[in-house]
């Protein structure tokens, strides 16, 4: 079956709901696809047959539905734009962030994470606005190299808390 292809659903076994997951018009333009890593290869043969009679074509397409389906029964729980809302991990950055810790060696310590996973934290609540980052040091030209990120929270932080 081609990755644009829709199954007929009189000769599969999903329901007309799952089989929308397959129109072109949600399918990428561009051919993408998924290697499955770490599933024993018995289970792969396995899942990559029962795709096959249930007529849930490549295990690409499978796995684009499932994903839709998650999007979509958290969309229905938190709203349209799910990067409102906060995970528990991001809560708890961003309250150590609030409490007083602005290098990432800190807040990495006080969270109980790696520097590596706060940073790339970090990095997204920047880009969704509840972080900004401020420069401290680097006044002068010899001084340049000892300028250090600090981060705060910001106003959109502060509002979504209340």
């Amino acid at each position: 079956m081609r990755a644009n292809a829709i199954p007929n659903n009189s000769e599969s076994h999903m329901s007309l709901s799952e089989s929308h997951f397959f129109k072109p018009s949600s399918m990428a333009k561009k051919a993408v696809s998924v290697r499955i890593i770490n599933l024993p290869k018995k289970t792969h043969r396995q899942l990559r047959r029962a795709l096959g009679l249930l007529g849930a074509g490549s295990q690409s397409q499978w796995v684009h539905t499932e994903v839709r389906k998650i999007i979509r029964k958290a969309q229905k729980e938190f709203g349209e734009d799910l990067f409102d809302f906060l995970t528990e991990e991001e809560r708890h950055v961003l309250n150590t962030i609030a409490s007083g810790a602005a290098e990432i060696p800190h807040i990495a310590e006080e969270c109980l994470l790696s520097e590596k996973r706060v940073e790339i934290l970090i990095a997204d609540l920047i880009d969704r606005g509840f972080v900004e980052r401020r420069k401290k040091g680097g006044k002068t030209a010899a001084a340049r190299g000892a300028v250090i990120d600090l981060y705060f929270v910001t106003k959109k932080y502060t509002d979504l808390i209340k």
